[in-house]
C-alpha cells in the first residue's frame, strides 16, 4: 500500500505542511505570534519534499536524515536535486510573473525570481537550523528577518503537486499499491 512507502508518505506530508502555511497565510492573519510557526511549515515542508527527491533517488530516510540533516541549502545544492531545481525555477517564474501582474505581493518585483528563490532559502535554512539555534522553533534575535511565505508557497505547493503526481505514475510506486 501506498502508506508504507517512505517516498510517497514524504511527499504527502511535505504538502501538508505547505497547505497547513497556505491556510494560514491565506487567512489574513498577521499576529507576530505565528509568523515563526508559518515559517517553519514552509520550512520544514520544502525540507521534507527535497527529502522525498532523495528517497526517489536511491536513498533511505536514515541516509536523507544523517547526511543532510534539516539543511534546505545542502539539501537543495545536492547533486540528485538537478530536475527538482530546474521545476522550482520554472514554478517561480511562473509564480513571480503572475504576483506581478496581479498586484498580489506588495513588491517593486525588480529582483530575478531565480535568485530570490536561492536567496530565500538560504535566509530560511539559517533560521531553520543551528545556523540561528533553530530560531522557528524557538527563540528569535530581535532583529531576525525571514523571506515572506507567500512566494514560497506559490513555488514549492506546485512544485510538491507536481512530484506528488510524477511518483504516482512511476514504476516505484505500483510497488506499493
Amino acid at each position: 500500500m501506498l502508506i508504507d512507502d517512505p517516498a510517497y508518505q514524504l511527499v504527502s506530508r511535505a504538502g501538508g505542511y505547505l497547505r497547513a502555511a497556505q491556510i494560514i497565510v491565506d487567512s489574513g492573519n498577521s499576529n507576530p505570534e505565528i509568523v515563526a510557526p508559518t515559517m517553519q511549515l514552509v520550512a520544514h515542508g520544502i525540507e521534507v519534499l527535497m527529502k522525498h527527491v532523495l528517497i526517489v533517488a536511491g536513498y533511505t530516510v536514515e541516509m536523507a536524515r544523517k547526511e543532510y540533516g534539516h539543511s534546505l541549502k545542502r539539501l537543495w545544492n545536492a547533486e540528485e536535486m538537478a530536475d527538482f531545481r530546474d521545476i522550482s525555477f520554472e514554478v517561480a517564474v511562473d509564480a513571480w510573473a503572475v504576483a506581478a501582474t496581479s498586484g498580489k505581493y506588495r513588491d517593486k518585483f525588480s529582483e530575478n525570481p531565480r535568485d530570490l528563490i536561492r536567496s530565500s532559502l538560504e535566509d530560511l535554512d539559517r533560521l531553520h537550523t543551528s545556523e540561528s539555534n533553530y530560531s522557528l522553533r524557538y527563540v528569535s534575535a530581535p532583529d531576525e528577518t525571514a523571506p515572506a511565505p507567500m512566494f514560497l508557497l506559490d513555488t514549492f505547493r506546485p512544485v510538491e503537486e507536481r512530484l506528488r503526481s510524477r511518483y504516482l505514475l512511476s514504476e516505484r510506486s505500483r510497488q506499493y499499491a
